[in-house]
């Protein structure tokens, strides 16, 4: 998620840049098919355009001084490029030119494609870009090749290699192709166009005056504002001239309705940190006309998700110059429109919502009716919120579903005192099962309660294990711990053998009994929820849960006491020898591991911790502020090798993945999820003004700099912290947890193990869900140390000063002592799959507030 600092990414110029090193061109991205635009009621030609090209460049491997190489462009230049060849374009892509390159990339370019008045062309640069006020007072926007250093560290060489956005208004002049779109997924200055109020966005209906010449621009973000390299505004553009912009239904996206929806969406997801902006050259000759885009393509290659009864088409002029009150009326007619769309929607919903609730129907139609209500209405309705709260309880109703179709039924514990057994022993005897940490709701007067997206996927996990459990748990017993007991007592056969392999046999036993026993005895109130929720102005469903943790301690505690009590009354039998105390300290091991009962060693290395404790994935120690807990998991130290293979698919350009040995010779804490916005309120006391709610998601778009306040805070409230970030390699190290796969889960992922931008994959997989934003913590699997969304969620920052991997060998490395951006890991929702791998590095600045974090402490010595 580097960011492309002020940068001016040019994302889908329409200028007509041509690139360096062209691409052979196959028949199929031709931009020589014709496109006719037709007005929709009367299905009268309007336009005709004999070709259609873009240049799509891409500058990602900088190598002057100041600016840092953009990971993310690569992925953008590849998506553009077929998104574009989708949309009926010819495509050429020209990579990582320097300044030279640059200039005839895009004069060969207009040369080839834009001498030719009935062409439409389209230029995209994303790369970084710079904004400067000049001697005149102007202030300019510059694109920057990948040998131009940045202005603080060589301002003349600056001068000489960036290229001016003054430059480009002279090439847009210069093309004579009547269309040219220029799009910049960057923040951008400068004066070549004017821009567009939001007010003045009223899409225009397909007429006559669309042929006329038009020089369009279209950026991602105002002058000062800074673009992530995993690019929101690429995603959006892309979606949008594949046929989510066209507002007025009418079969065309122009890039006014293109605009409108890039902005809404783009300034939505960045929470208004990123603002995109639009507008037409300032020469009249060329700003009358309307780029345009056929949805479903002048190939025929993708259609367009609509509602099933589309919108009236917009009335027909010849002449469409609007004044303010039709194009108010033209407004109110849209606005209606979706609003009718929108009542369909809801009554649809209530409709599927009502065949749902009817239990005698399979659980597989009652699913396919929530999936079929969500491919009928895909659309973002621009005028309301509601069809993204029915989307968001159709996606709940849908979890809810898988979840009962992958777990028994409920246990009735009242009526079933097996069942009773089998829920307390299946506590003592799996030891997977971990409590959820509830938060208490003021305003349900201090009610235990817990998401839905957490605490039910939790809850069924823990059903499923009562369930289950008990049998394997014996079977454990009876089978497999009596067979280990046995090849314990086989290596000490010289003294009392046959009596030790009896009596040994015969404590395995009776442990089994005193658990059932103990089970007859003792109640687990609650296992089930018994109070539900809906909170209609989110979707979020809630559940009331009550589990006794002081009786599943108690049950622990006599286990443990029951068996030491047995094996020193049977020890008493057997002659006391070197053999038998061996094989009796290596039972009593045994058993201890287990049932993972054995007494917590003393974590004086964690003075800060308010609970302690180990479990199937190892040590654990709670950090507790204010009520808000955060579970650290002891990372032990090792050696591993850092980075990734040369032929691992989506492997980092040049040395920025080297592999190379680390050795790290510290254990050290780190956070089992990133830092919520519940920890960050309670330890700043303070949360943005956009995470109001969602305690349990991540806290996103902090700076580095806020983070070195927020730990300096935490340590001043708590005692012996020294909480700080992860360095890269212990993140890496922790991610990897041991594996040597592109993913800790193997050799892909998918969206139920990572939350990701589905629609792009890992190579060979699957599409999948595309969430659109951060989840919950803890509501997706954990890697084999016990940490939840290393990979994806949220990107997550490191202390390391960001610099290219060598081949030697390391220990207990930290980064460079200086540089100018920081390391970011993990990747996050918006990300393909390939920026989620254990090796994928990208940076910031200190000042980019576009990601979360996760703490790591020291272990620190202790009696």
């Amino acid at each position: 998620m580097t960011s492309r600092t002020t940068s001016i990414s040019l994302l889908a110029a329409v200028l007509s840049l041509s690139a360096i090193g062209l691409v052979a061109i196959p028949a199929a991205e031709r931009g020589d098919v014709p496109l006719s635009v037709v007005e929709p009621t009367t299905s009268r030609e309007v336009a005709r355009f004999s070709e259609s090209w873009a240049l799509v460049i891409g500058n990602s491997a900088y190598r002057a001084p100041g600016y840092g190489p953009l990971p993310g462009v690569a992925d953008d230049v590849q998506a553009v490029a077929e998104a574009l060849r989708q949309a009926g374009f010819g495509v050429e892509v020209k990579t990582d030119l320097a300044k030279a390159d640059l200039s005839l990339a895009i004069d060969g370019f207009i040369d080839r494609h834009g001498l030719l008045d009935s062409a439409r062309l389209l230029i995209y640069y994303a790369g970084h870009g710079e904004s400067r006020t000049r001697s005149d007072s102007k202030r300019v926007g510059y694109l920057i090749p990948v040998d131009c250093p940045s202005p603080g560290k060589d301002a003349q060489g600056f001068k000489q290699k960036a290229l001016a956005m003054d430059q480009i208004e002279v090439l847009a002049k210069r093309i004579e192709a009547r269309h040219a779109l220029f799009v910049m997924d960057s923040c951008f200055a400068g004066t070549i166009f004017k821009v567009r109020a939001n007010a003045d966005r009223i899409p225009p209906a397909i007429s006559d005056r669309l042929a006329k010449p038009v020089r369009q621009f279209l950026t991602a973000g105002d002058d000062g504002q800074t673009v992530p390299d995993q690019s929101i505004f690429r995603r959006y553009f892309i979606r949008g001239i594949a046929g989510e912009a066209d507002v007025n239904r009418d079969g065309w996206v122009t890039a006014t309705e293109l605009a409108t929806f890039v902005h809404d969406h783009v300034t939505d997801d960045s929470h208004g940190t990123q603002t995109p902006r639009d507008g037409k050259i300032q020469d009249v000759a060329l700003n009358e006309g309307e780029f345009v885009f056929k949805v479903g393509t002048a190939l025929g290659l993708v259609g367009t998700a609509r509602p099933i009864d589309a919108f009236p088409p917009a009335p027909s002029s010849s002449d469409l110059d609007l004044s303010s009150l039709q194009a108010q009326a033209e407004q109110n007619r849209i606005r209606k429109g979706w609003q009718e769309w929108q009542a369909r929607m809801q009554s649809s919903y209530e409709k599927v919502q009502k065949l749902a609730a009817d239990s005698d129907l399979p659980v597989a139609s009652r699913r396919q009716a929530w999936q079929k209500f969500l491919e009928n209405y895909p659309q973002e309705n621009p005028f309301s919120q509601d069809d993204r709260r029915l989307r968001q309880l159709a996606l709940a109703a849908i979890a809810q579903l898988d979840q009962s179709a992958d777990k028994p039924k409920d246990i009735d514990k009242s009526s079933n005192t097996e069942a009773n057994q089998e829920v307390a022993s299946s506590m003592v005897i799996q030891r997977t099962v971990t409590m959820p940490d509830w938060v208490k709701d003021p305003t349900r007067g201090g009610t235990i309660i817990g998401s839905y997206g957490t605490a039910n996927k939790k809850l069924s996990g823990l059903q499923f294990q009562i369930q289950t459990a008990l049998q394997a748990g014996r079977r454990e017993l009876a089978n497999t711990l009596e067979s280990k007991i046995s090849s314990i007592w086989k290596n000490w056969t010289r003294e009392g053998g046959e009596l030790y392999a009896k009596e040994t046999r015969a404590i395995a036993m009776e442990m089994i009994e005193y658990v059932a026993r103990i089970a007859t005895n003792q109640a687990v109130e609650n296992l089930t929820p018994h109070e539900a929720w809906m909170d209609t102005s989110t979707g979020d469903l809630y559940v009331r849960l009550e589990i006794d943790k002081v009786l599943l301690a108690e049950l622990g505690k006599r286990i443990v006491d029951h068996t030491k009590k047995e094996m020193e009354a049977r020890k008493a039998l057997l002659a006391s020898t070197i053999e038998s105390e061996k094989a009796f300290a290596e039972l009593e091991t045994l058993i201890s591991k287990e049932f993972a009962l054995t007494k917590t060693p003393t974590l004086g290395k964690a003075p800060w911790a308010s609970a302690t404790g180990q479990d199937q994935y190892g040590t654990w120690a709670d950090l507790t502020v204010g009520g808000v807990t955060q579970r650290m998991r002891l990372i032990k130290a090792g050696t591993f090798t850092m980075g990734s293979p040369a032929d691992e698919a989506g492997r980092g350009a040049g040395a920025s993945e080297v592999q190379h040995q680390v050795t790290l010779t510290k254990d050290y804490w780190l956070g089992d999820s990133e830092v919520t916005r519940g920890l960050w309120q309670a330890v700043m006391g303070e949360n943005t003004r956009w995470y109001k709610a969602d305690n349990d998601r991540p806290m996103e778009q902090v700076t580095w700099d806020k983070c070195q306040g927020f730990f300096t805070t935490l340590n001043n409230q708590v005692r012996s912290g020294g909480f700080s970030l992860p360095t890269e390699a212990q993140w890496e190290y922790a991610c990897r947890a041991g594996t040597t796969t592109p993913f800790s889960f193997g050799a892909t992922i998918t969206p139920d193990q990572v939350n990701y931008c589905g629609k792009y994959p890992y190579v060979g997989a699957a599409k999948g869900l595309y969430r659109e934003k951060s989840t919950s913590v803890k509501n997706l699997p954990a890697n084999a140390w016990g940490l939840h969304e290393m990979h994806g969620n949220v990107a997550e920052l490191c202390s390391d000063w960001y610099e290219r991997f060598l081949q030697n060998a390391v220990t207990d490395p930290v980064g460079p002592a200086s540089g100018t951006s920081r390391v970011i890991r993990g990747g996050g929702w918006a990300s393909e799959a390939k920026s989620c791998r254990a090796a994928y590095r990208s940076w910031i600045t200190s000042s980019d507030n576009i990601v979360g974090f996760r703490l790591t402490a020291p272990v620190q010595a202790g009696p």
